[in-house]
């Protein structure tokens, strides 16, 4: 079996998408990477393929989320912002995912965030320490605050 070399240095976060169609790391390195898992048409595994990475962050990605159908993903990075990504993208045919909104958030970014967007790919949701806030990603406006 094929184990993937992230070269994040450190790996921060490894998810799989909802769909079971990828899998993602982020780390110190300011990128996602995503891969593909491929399996045959009866359920044995094949092999894991480098799909697309998530890029445009200048530091290391602390959190990243996957809408349901894997057509967005949302990311919070050490620079200080936080970027929804459009993934519905041919990778097999050299198109790259794309930044839909990006924004920054207010706390301090030497210490790690969390993200997780919304099933309609509409709201981001951060997290910080104790904090909570919301953001529109059509307009990248604050949706709201849970406070301290």
């Amino acid at each position: 079996m094929l184990i993937p070399d992230t070269v994040h240095n450190l790996t921060y976060c490894c998810k799989v998408s909802p769909c079971g169609r990828f899998v993602a790391t982020s780390g110190f390195t300011p990128d996602v990477k995503v891969w593909e898992v491929k399996f045959s048409r009866s359920g044995e595994f094949e092999k894991v393929a480098r799909a697309f990475d998530l890029t445009g962050h200048s530091s290391g990605v602390y959190s990243f989320s996957f809408t349901p159908d894997s057509g967005r993903m949302a990311t919070v990075s050490k620079d200080g912002t936080w970027k929804v990504f459009d993934t519905a993208v041919e990778f097999t045919k050299g198109q790259d995912p794309t930044v839909i909104m990006s924004r920054s958030y207010p706390w301090d970014n030497n210490q790690p965030s969390k993200i997780s967007i919304s099933p309609d790919g509409k709201v981001v949701a951060l997290s910080h320490d104790k904090s909570l806030a919301f953001y529109s990603v059509v307009t990248g406006l604050s949706a709201g605050a849970v406070p301290d």
